[in-house]
């Protein structure tokens, strides 16, 4: 997948694919549609994942690291605590939601996921 890119906009420029995507444990992505340079790369997404799973998030959601987010089983995450829209949505989804204050962190360019490094992801 090819994601924007600009050097004069943050709220244009997609770091990396943490920045716009996030599989989720119960079969749920969430996706920033506006970051990814072609729309048939969200197609793809769609089709793998399902409409009705796509959580989208705006380019504004995106720079303020919506998707960065952890999941620490099948059904539960962990989010940044001012992500209240998502976080309805996610409980919405049938999540256990798990707030933390984390955004600080966010002004060096990552959050969450950035943050750790699990090295065994078996959700079984």
């Amino acid at each position: 997948f090819e994601l924007k890119k600009s050097d004069d906009n943050s709220n244009n420029n997609c770091l990396h694919l943490d920045c716009c995507f996030q599989p989720l444990g119960l079969g749920h992505v969430i996706v920033c549609p506006d970051a990814f340079k072609y729309r048939k790369d969200v197609k793809i997404i769609e089709k793998i994942f399902g409409q009705n799973n796509i959580i989208e998030i705006t380019k504004n959601e995106m720079s303020n690291m919506f998707s960065n987010i952890f999941s620490i089983a099948h059904d539960t995450v962990v989010i940044e605590k001012s992500f209240h829209r998502l976080h309805n949505v996610l409980k919405y989804k049938g999540y256990l939601v798990e707030e933390v204050s984390f955004s600080e962190i966010s002004k060096m360019g990552g959050l969450l996921r950035c943050a750790t490094l699990p090295l065994v992801r078996n959700y079984e």
